[in-house]
């Protein structure tokens, strides 16, 4: 028996594009790899989502799946073309059905849905995948292709009709371009010959299937980068994890949050750039007065202090190898290095405070930066901005 994608998601057959998108969501949550290290049931579960969810939300995929089953939207699942020659009527050629063999790739679904730093998911997802799979049609094929010849009473089958055209993601093999389909069976007397079945589509170079909509980039230079290291601080309803050092895996802009995986626990929070720090390295002093020795020495973020809004700056002991030290100082006197994400506050131009930007270039003899907010370049001093 085929699968039963709408009990994959728990929902009804009747649910909307709303009520599957927030099925598809708890479950991809709940069954992720990242918060389920080395369970396998998990992994395969989180695959089965994506996979629903890829066909439950394609209107096309979806009414196939309903009309047909699993077979309608993966002919190799199903013993054959759902849509294959029709019989008894003059051996009608069969139309090209969706493309099947490609596998669901699961994080790049998962990605696409709730958003991944600086990269376009849909090309990720369909950038790569071939032509159209053998049988089923190319992706998305062209309703029926030319009709067969219909085979003569007692006679032979009749021809095959030739398979309708697809639309594969990339360049297919010369056999499923030609190759018709085939011919159908012999009629009993009286009777019209078997239609022949469908031939595969063809794949054209460069296009998607199924014409997936392609999603609008994220604008990267507001987007802190996965990979990039933060110390965990301020979180009210987990404050266990207060403290905690990880690193950011995605960015979900419509919610404003990153997705930061925990060290060691390896679990998956998604918090505000409020609620962590970077720990950006090859920072350098400048401006105490104090100590103006310190002044020009690199050393690096290890954390931030909420309650006299500094930065705890790590600088190695010139004198002692291995051996470092820290000290609170003020943004104003940090310098960051071209590169690193910042945000925007107690600017005299109020609506730029709270924006998030990427350093370009800094002035020295001015004291300021140059922020790219995606837009446009503002400068700014370094007292306007936090890591």
């Amino acid at each position: 028996m085929g699968k039963d994608f709408y009990k994959t998601l728990g929902v009804e057959r009747s649910a909307n594009d709303s009520q599957i998108k927030k099925a598809y969501r708890k479950n991809a949550l709940k069954y992720h790899p990242d918060k389920n290290p080395g369970d396998a049931a998990a992994e395969a579960k989180f695959k089965d989502c994506a996979e629903a969810y890829e066909i439950l939300s394609d209107k096309d995929k979806r009414a196939a799946f309903d009309n047909f089953g699993e077979a309608g939207v993966n002919p190799g699942a199903g013993g054959g073309n759902p849509f294959g020659g029709m019989g008894g009527m003059g051996g009608m050629g069969g139309m090209g059905g969706f493309g099947g063999g490609a596998p669901v790739d699961a994080s790049k679904i998962f990605e696409q849905f709730f958003g991944a730093s600086g990269e376009d998911p849909f090309s990720a997802l369909f950038g790569q995948m071939g032509g159209a799979g053998r049988g089923g049609g190319g992706g998305g094929g062209m309703p029926g292709g030319f009709g067969g010849m219909g085979g003569m009473p007692g006679g032979m089958g009749g021809m095959g009709g030739m398979g309708g055209g697809g639309r594969g993601g990339g360049m297919p093999d010369l056999s499923s371009m030609f190759m018709g389909g085939m011919g159908g069976g012999g009629g009993m007397p009286g009777m019209g010959g078997m239609g022949g079945m469908g031939g595969p589509g063809m794949g054209f170079p460069g296009q998607q299937q199924q014409q997936q909509r392609a999603a609008p980039p994220q604008n990267t230079s507001k987007v802190i980068p996965s990979g990039t290291a933060v110390v965990i601080h301020g979180l009210q309803s987990a404050a266990q994890h207060n403290g905690r050092r990880g690193h950011v895996t995605s960015y979900t802009e419509a919610k404003g949050r990153y997705s930061v995986k925990v060290d060691g626990s390896g679990e998956l929070l998604h918090i505000k750039p409020a609620n962590f720090q970077q720990l950006t390295s090859g920072v350098k002093i400048t401006g105490i007065s104090s100590r103006p020795e310190l002044n020009g020495r690199a050393g690096s973020i290890a954390g931030w202090d909420p309650a006299n809004s500094r930065y705890v700056i790590r600088l190695p002991d010139p004198n002692n190898a291995g051996a470092t030290s820290e000290m609170a100082l003020r943004p104003e006197k940090v310098i960051l290095p071209l590169g690193t994400r910042v945000m925007l506050n107690g600017l005299n131009n109020a609506a730029f405070n709270g924006s998030w930007g990427k350093i370009t270039k800094f002035d020295a003899g001015a004291g300021r930066y140059l922020v790219d907010l995606g837009q446009q370049s503002i400068k700014v001093k370094l007292a306007n901005t936090r890591c």
